[in-house]
């Protein structure tokens, strides 16, 4: 009996940390932070859509000239989501083996539907992060200008992603899963200030303001694209 007590008595706090419940949120708050930063930067180099091709293929060149940035960029943020996942699915069967259905129930009501969601938003998020992986960065869907380069010998980014998103569809659903993810974020990131022990009375009214405001920002900005280019604000009007 001894023996198998030992090997645990002798783990390290942070070991026990990670095994814990309350370890797997700190996974989920940082590496949910780790991929916030991402998609705040990615917007900001979206956005250069709006400058016109030659801003955008530039910054597309410029990540191309620079692959030990971008592969290592590639593979923090893969394995942050891979983390992520994991550790969310984790919590939530433990949680749901250890709740008694009265309290379950209790929770259920009092909790915002964000709230109770969050497991089936993210892995929505997922399905959609691979799709446009497959669209945009392997070009395994082909929706138009793939291919292309532009007067200064670039790979035409801008083309693709306009003649991307004159594809009716192509635009509905990443409407849809910016849609999906911001509510994920509305809740998220007050739930990182609580597990990181930000949720004091001085903070909290940023984490329950700010966490809405992030969340409709992001979406404005990544939406706006699509729209821009539907309605013919951005390269020729369809």
């Amino acid at each position: 009996m001894v023996g198998l007590v030992a090997p645990a008595a002798r783990r390290g706090p942070l070991e026990r940390l990670a095994g814990s419940s309350l370890g797997r949120k700190y996974v989920m708050a940082i590496t949910g932070l780790v991929m916030l930063g991402f998609l705040v930067g990615h917007l900001s180099g979206n956005l250069l859509v709006f400058a016109g091709a030659d801003a955008l293929n530039a910054y597309a060149q410029w990540l191309k000239d620079h692959p030990g940035l971008l592969w290592t960029a590639r593979i923090v943020l893969l394995l942050a989501l891979v983390a992520h996942m994991g550790a969310a699915m984790r919590l939530a069967r433990e949680n749901a083996a250890a709740r008694p259905r009265a309290y379950a129930a209790k929770s259920w009501r009092e909790a915002s539907w964000a709230s109770r969601h969050m497991l089936m938003t993210g892995l929505l998020v997922f399905l959609y992060v691979v799709y446009h992986l497959l669209h945009f960065t392997f070009h395994a869907i082909d929706t138009g200008g793939m291919g292309l380069k532009d007067a200064a010998g670039r790979v035409d980014v801008y083309s693709m992603v306009v003649e991307g998103f004159r594809v009716h569809d192509v635009e509905m659903t990443y409407i849809a899963a910016h849609v999906v993810l911001d509510v994920h974020i509305w809740h998220a990131v007050p739930s990182v200030f609580q597990t990181l022990g930000l949720d004091h009375k001085a903070l909290r009214p940023l984490a329950n303001k700010g966490g809405p405001a992030l969340a409709v920002a992001l979406a404005a900005g990544y939406i706006a694209i699509p729209v821009a280019i539907w309605a013919g604000c951005i390269g020729r009007a369809p």
